[in-house]
């Protein structure tokens, strides 16, 4: 009620730290991605071997 008698503000924890959630959010999705990336590669240099020494 005073912050609309007051012109206050009525911003929430999330609406205040919105660019923080994003900002983890993404550094997460980013790590993730990294983290599978990593791994397919490696997957692929044992994977690929095999595949061309049983086809010769």
């Amino acid at each position: 009620m005073t912050s609309a008698l007051g012109g206050g503000s009525n911003d929430s924890f999330y609406k205040n730290n919105e660019s923080n959630t994003r900002d983890v959010a993404l550094q997460k999705l980013t790590r993730n991605l990294g983290i599978i990336t990593a791994l397919v590669l490696i997957a692929m240099n044992i994977v690929v071997p095999l595949i061309i020494n049983v086809s010769k």
